[in-house]
């Protein structure tokens, strides 16, 4: 399996917008069957699929403590999820 990477804080979509995203290759990345990984990407959310499983990670009460919190939407994303329980 293919996994893509993207940071669209880095890249700079928020400041130039969608045709930053064409320019970078969104829809050839969607499209090839892997897996695009997205960080920051409500920069980006009204581009990407509706159907996704959203990963987030946050500091627990200490320091040593990480959360990890999964959230699907749509049919797939919910599969995908149910699978990985």
């Amino acid at each position: 399996m293919i996994v893509h990477h993207m940071d669209a804080y880095r890249l700079g979509f928020a400041e130039q917008g969608e045709q930053a995203v064409d320019t970078f290759g969104l829809a050839d990345l969607l499209e090839d069957g892997g897996v695009l990984l997205v960080e920051w990407s409500e920069r980006i959310a009204a581009l990407l699929p509706k159907d996704g499983l959203r990963v987030q990670f946050a500091y627990g009460a200490d320091a040593d403590t990480r959360m990890i919190t999964f959230t699907a939407t749509g049919a797939r994303a919910a599969a995908l999820l149910n699978a990985l329980r």
